[in-house]
């Protein structure tokens, strides 16, 4: 992982931005979506621990976004 990578989260399929990286253990992830309930479009910028993301996070590079 390094900052500017593009990162699918794999259970909900948003699309995050890595945007830094603290230490070994913590990753912050840029990301936008919809939130279902409300429609509103919601920006996050959240700290995550790296072994989360290694779990349940994909590189999203040669996918399709539609």
């Amino acid at each position: 992982m390094k900052a500017g990578e593009l990162i699918r989260f794999i259970e909900t399929g948003i699309l995050g931005l890595i945007t830094e990286i603290d230490d070994v253990y913590r990753v912050k992830v840029y990301s936008t979506y919809e939130d279902e309930e409300t429609g509103e479009v919601v920006q996050v910028d959240q700290w995550f621990p790296r072994h989360y993301l290694l779990k349940c996070a994909e590189p999203a590079e040669n996918r399709l976004i539609l």
